[in-house]
């Protein structure tokens, strides 16, 4: 079974965007990356 779960594919899109969000909008909202690792637990 294949299941592709966002979670890894958007992660390190994610971690990017939280460097330069606060470009976009400014100091005022504080933008904090936090990893989700995987959901799945594997035996």
């Amino acid at each position: 079974m294949l299941m592709m779960e966002h979670i890894n594919l958007e992660e390190l899109g994610m971690k990017y965007a939280s460097k330069w969000i606060p470009e976009l909008i400014g100091d005022e909202v504080p933008v904090t990356f936090i990893p989700a690792n995987d959901t799945f637990t594997y035996m």
